[in-house]
């Protein structure tokens, strides 16, 4: 197995925080339409898996399945951490239907889209390193430290990847998949 130089350890610091950086500063800034039904979803998800019911994990028609999962367990995460947010979730989990009109179902919803956007956050940065880990022996070192530093700066990538939705990851597995 060919062996690279130790430079590779700067670069994938230097990497991770250029792709962290951005995409952090946009955490608790703004609530995208979007995001909201995937914290419907990604409750929905959460329910069925603690219920054993896995015929109702199926929250939606299209692939969003990764974005489902990192919502779930970013809820439980800010549960744990913030176990008063129960009585929201509970008031979240009677409701029959959302409704975008629906002004205090929004913003109990928006009390956890956090712990799903952090780890949508930490799922993209760590697929730009792996970008950068499987382009090296296609392109080079120089070249791939490049393509992963204009990947992790992108303004659309990094705002796309800021958010609990599906296009980031989609992009970013697609990515790797044609890499690997």
């Amino acid at each position: 197995m060919k062996r690279f130089p130790t430079l590779a350890t700067p670069n994938y610091i230097l990497l991770l925080a250029a792709a962290l950086l951005p995409r952090l500063m946009a955490l608790g800034r703004y609530v995208t339409p979007d995001e909201l039904a995937w914290v419907e979803r990604s409750i929905g998800l959460r329910r069925a898996l603690l219920a054993g019911d896995w015929a109702a994990t199926i929250q939606s028609g299209h692939p969003g399945v990764t974005t489902s999962w990192l919502g779930a367990i970013g809820i439980q995460l800010q549960l744990w951490l913030q176990p008063a947010g129960q009585a929201s979730l509970n008031w979240l989990e009677t409701l029959y239907w959302f409704s975008p009109d629906n002004q205090m179902a929004l913003r109990q919803l928006s009390l956890f889209l956090s712990g799903g956007r952090l780890l949508v956050i930490l799922t993209t940065s760590l697929g730009i390193l792996l970008v950068y880990r499987l382009s090296r022996p296609l392109l080079g070192d120089g070249a791939a430290l490049i393509g992963g530093l204009l990947l992790a700066l992108d303004p659309f990538t990094a705002g796309l990847s800021g958010l609990l939705h599906l296009d980031a990851l989609l992009a970013t597995f697609a990515l790797l998949a044609v890499l690997a």
